[in-house]
């Protein structure tokens, strides 16, 4: 007797052979390394049976009929088990007529999924590698399947490492390998692992150093296990370059290349953080650019600091005039002009610190703006009941600290230090340290050194004044020295940077930088300087187009847009819901029909994430065709005037709602692109008595052939134009009658592929109800799914849910079509529930 557990062992072992042996283009049973034998019962597949019918145009028209069938039920609210199901149905029925289809293949997939079946989501699987081997997603997926089937971690363990052994790595490709890694990597870390989790981890950083997951998560769990501030910006830019459109990195590492002197690097990073930021429809936080004011002033550019802070005061005066001028009208241009927007605390103290090493006046201002700023905030916290005490506290010292350290009116400083300590209490190293700032800006460096001295060891703040103190009294050697030590310790800070600058007058020389400093300037200068620049033109760094097979089209003729990717830099970018080239497009279609308003209705959101990544320089195209979306069915409406298609897409797309309507509106985000509209033409047909004669003589009798078929529908919709005098065309009527007489012949010479694509597109007319009436009566599976469905274009609910071909589809031994009719009851009755909510609504 085998014990359950092994027994699920063995069964998963097989299907992961049959899996993973077939997982890429080209696999061989003998591919992986180790794989056990195949069970041959359980390595079978079934072949779907193929189409009933020759005509095989006419079946693609239909199956692409049936995707925009099975996207629409799982489009519409609420989405059901019974939704899904139905779903499902169309899009297997779309596979069975069109096997070829890739964008069918994928949608069977993503429905595949939904369905949590995991034999259709191994068919859907299998049936999209047979259609496109290199889908790298599809690969990764099957694999992943395979091992999944084992119910034990370590079972699983054991095949992720029998899949990453050497042999294998070099059949799988570093790519996918990466993924696997990965994988692995987790299952150790849920399982205590952590020697395990590490091993794995660092594995799939190296496998694939472009894999932005891993190496986000490396990044995080490394720094925190290595004390060594190089490796951490080296993981770090390594980061950055897996993900071009992470906005965080670069701020991060700027961060850390200040902590430890490498402004010049810092100030890059700063830079293209804020960069990245604009470009991703954020604007920068007052801290941020505070934060590369600070890198442009320790790196030897105060000007262009002082700029930076000045352009954002001019962009708050800009916002604080137009809010002023809606509140009081009244004001007079020169009024408006004269007003000045208080800037935040933070980049108020940058200014006032940069500036007290220029001139007099200029550093009299900037320590004007700051006591300003500081008076504002602290005014709002006095006001505020709810407030801290302790915060209140906290910033009247700042101010203080502030006029202290610059040397502005050290009395009002006192003063503030005071007030401080009735909202909360110092501690005596504290008031000591004030107090020795105060003696040294009073005037007395000698007393400030005693006060001072005994607290610079532990506080850098004390060492800075007592460094004053000795510049003062000529101790320059000792000052020099206090200033070296407060600049190594803390290069990142105010007072560190302000330290090496008095130490630079002292030496008249620039501190050079440390050797850690220098090795993280090296790494941050080993990203391509290209980088910088994508922010401002993504092109630069991924191309995005749009284009159509055909500018000019016959009706029903398939609309396919070739959406086309390109990584134009020299190395790989991977291709994920994070980025950098996110997974998801978004199409924005509009159609011009003549004599009619533009129609739009919701954008498209296609998924091109079919490859784990572009290498460099590489592209990737996945086309669709918009007769699967709403498109079609519009234009299958209206199928005679004819139209023009104009197509926007955007890349990288977000979503937002700041308008003054509310609306939603989408934009591109970091590295992402809009591109112009994609026009195209939809020929429509010349209506005369000359026309309908010739599709009256070509399909009279003999097998009807894709164009007959194309003819009798546009031939049906002549007739339904007519019956609602909505025609512009004179047919003389016995020609018209004729017509009616041909269509009803064909249409029982049609084959049930034929009739089912006739009626999907045909609406409803009284001189060709009896075709709709026969449909109803049969048993063909593809002409009672098209019934079933188009039932839903019927206004009233209550004859949907009394239709006598739903109530015979609810009693069919064909468990499609009885699951089908499922769906649309309960669409119908759910749909007359909140017809009878707004009737109840409006009556009370």
């Amino acid at each position: 007797m085998v014990h359950p557990s092994r027994e699920g062992h063995m069964q998963g072992t097989a299907l992961i052979s049959g899996f993973l042996a077939l997982a890429m283009s080209g696999g061989s049973a003998n591919a992986i390394q180790d794989a056990p034998e195949v069970d041959p019962a359980v390595a079978t597949e079934t072949v779907a049976e193929g189409p009933p019918t020759l005509d095989t145009r006419t079946a693609h028209l239909l199956s692409v009929e049936l995707l925009r069938y099975a996207s629409d039920v799982l489009a519409v609210s609420p989405v059901s088990t019974e939704a899904i199901e139905a779903g499902r149905i169309f899009i297997t029925e779309a596979t069975r007529l069109d096997p070829g289809n890739i964008e069918i293949a994928h949608k069977q997939l993503q429905i595949a999924i939904l369905t949590e079946d995991e034999a259709f989501i191994e068919h859907s699987v299998d049936h999209l590698l047979e259609l496109s081997p290199g889908d790298q997603v599809a690969q990764l997926r099957r694999l992943v399947m395979a091992i999944d089937q084992f119910n034990l971690a370590e079972d699983r363990i054991k095949s992720y490492e029998i899949l990453l052994k050497p042999s294998n790595q070099e059949t799988l490709g570093p790519v996918v390998s990466s993924r696997l890694a990965f994988n692995l990597a987790m299952l150790y870390r849920q399982t205590g692992d952590r020697d395990g989790f590490a091993r794995l981890l660092g594995e799939s950083m190296t496998l694939d150093p472009f894999y932005a997951e891993a190496m986000a998560v490396g990044a995080g769990y490394f720094q925190t296990r290595v004390a060594d501030p190089v490796a951490s910006v080296e993981l770090l830019v390594s980061l950055l370059l897996s993900d071009l459109s992470d906005t965080g990195t670069p701020a991060v590492l700027a961060n850390m290349l200040m902590q430890h002197g490498a402004y010049e690097a810092a100030r890059r990073m700063y830079t293209l953080a804020i960069d990245d930021m604009v470009a991703d429809s954020q604007p920068p936080s007052n801290d941020l650019l505070a934060d590369l004011a600070v890198s442009m002033w320790a790196a030897g550019d105060g000007e262009s600091a002082l700029a930076l802070i000045q352009v954002r005061q001019h962009e708050l005066d800009e916002l604080y005039r137009s809010m002023t001028r809606e509140e009081k009208p009244e004001l007079s241009p020169l009024e408006l002009a004269r007003l000045e927007a208080p800037i935040t605390p933070t980049l108020a103290t940058v200014r006032a610190v940069i500036s007290s090493s220029s001139d007099a006046d200029t550093a009299a201002d900037g320590m004007a703006s700051a006591r300003e700023s500081y008076l504002n905030a602290i005014s709002i916290l006095q006001s505020n009941d709810n407030s801290d005490q302790r915060d209140l506290a906290s910033a009247i010292l700042e101010l203080a600290w502030l006029q202290l350290w610059l040397g502005h009116n050290p009395d009002e400083a006192e003063e503030h230090v005071q007030k401080a300590q009735q909202a909360a209490a110092l501690s005596e190293e504290a008031r000591a340290r004030f107090d020795g700032w105060i003696l040294l800006r009073q005037g007395f460096p000698g007393d400030a050194t005693t006060a001072l001295e005994p607290l610079a060891e532990a506080d850098p703040a004390a060492r800075l004044g007592l460094a004053v103190a000795q510049q003062e009294q000529g101790q320059l050697q000792d000052a020099a020295r206090n200033y070296l030590s407060i600049a190594r310790e803390t290069p990142g800070t105010l007072i560190g940077i302000w330290s090496a600058l008095r130490l630079q007058d002292i030496l008249g020389t620039r501190l050079p930088p440390t050797e850690e400093a220098a090795a993280m300037t090296v790494l941050v200068n080993s990203i391509p300087m290209a980088v910088d620049r994508y922010p401002l033109d993504p092109r630069l760094a991924v191309s995005f187009s749009l284009s159509l097979g055909d500018s000019d089209l016959q009706p029903y003729q398939p609309i396919i847009v070739d959406i086309e990717i390109v990584n134009n830099t020299p190395m790989p970018m991977a291709v994920s819901p994070e980025g950098p080239i996110h997974e998801l497009v978004l199409l924005q279609p509009e159609i011009q029909i003549a004599g009619m308003d533009k129609i739009k209705f919701g954008p498209l959101v296609i998924d091109v994430g079919h490859r784990l990544r572009l290498e460099a320089h590489e592209k990737m195209t996945v086309s669709i065709d918009l007769r699967s979306t709403w498109v079609g069915r519009i234009l299958n409406l209206s199928p005679l005037p004819g139209g023009t298609v104009t197509v926007t897409g955007i890349m990288n797309f977000k979503a937002g709602n700041q308008t003054a309507a509310g609306n939603t509106v989408f934009y591109p985000g970091l590295l992402g692109t809009e591109v112009a509209p994609v026009p195209t033409r939809v020929d429509g047909i010349r209506v005369d008595d000359d026309w309908v004669s010739g599709i009256i003589a070509s399909t009279t009798d003999g097998v009807l052939r894709a164009e007959n078929i194309s003819d009798l529908a546009l031939l049906a919709s002549v007739i339904q134009d007519n019956t609602r005098m909505q025609v512009s065309y004179p047919i003389t009527q016995n020609i018209l009658d004729g017509g009616v007489e041909v269509i009803l012949d064909a249409y029982d010479r049609m084959d049930s592929v034929q009739k089912a694509w006739f009626l999907s597109i045909m609406n409803s007319s009284k001189d060709l109800r009896s075709i709709q009436e026969e449909a109803t009566k049969g048993d063909d599976r593809l002409v009672l799914m098209i019934m079933l469905i188009k039932l839903l274009d019927e206004r009233d609910n209550i004859l949907i849910i009394e239709s006598p071909i739903l109530q015979r589809a609810l009693e069919s031994t064909d468990r499609s079509v009885k699951s089908l009719a499922k769906w649309v009851k309960r669409r119908a009755e759910y749909l007359l529930e909140l017809e009878l909510a707004r009737d109840r609504m409006l009556n009370d």
